[in-house]
């Protein structure tokens, strides 16, 4: 896969995960607003508990569910995905395996190193 797709495709998964984060924000404050008008609803008295959850517009157990699955499927998706620079710094790691730019940075080093040495002793004597 080339570098420029790959780049493209973390800034995307990036904005995803943007997304993904209001809109379970937005889901958890639907959730929380469904929860206070059953509670206030229950309390006030207005309309009696088996009312309440034979009425299918307000309490219904199917769309309550789905909600709930997909709310916790957001929220986990968004949860693990990884950040934006972790992501850059696995694609970096990725090719940098690819290549052998790390082992001639290994023979530079290695032959600096000896050069130093071979300097340091020549000092000494």
């Amino acid at each position: 896969m080339n570098l420029e797709i790959i780049l493209y495709l973390i800034n995307l998964a990036s904005n995803i995960q943007i997304v993904l984060i209001v809109s379970s924000i937005f889901g958890l404050s639907l959730f929380g607003l469904y929860i206070c008008t059953y509670i206030s609803l229950y309390t006030d008295s207005i309309i009696s508990i088996k009312e309440l959850e034979d009425d299918h517009s307000i309490f219904n157990k199917k769309i309550r569910n789905r909600f709930s699955i997909i709310l916790v499927c957001i929220i986990s998706i968004a949860t693990l995905m990884p950040s934006e620079r972790i992501m850059y710094l696995m694609a970096s790691s990725h090719y940098m395996k690819q290549t052998d730019i790390p082992q001639k940075v290994l023979k530079i080093l290695n032959n600096k190193l000896d050069e130093m040495l071979e300097d340091k002793k020549s000092e000494s004597i």
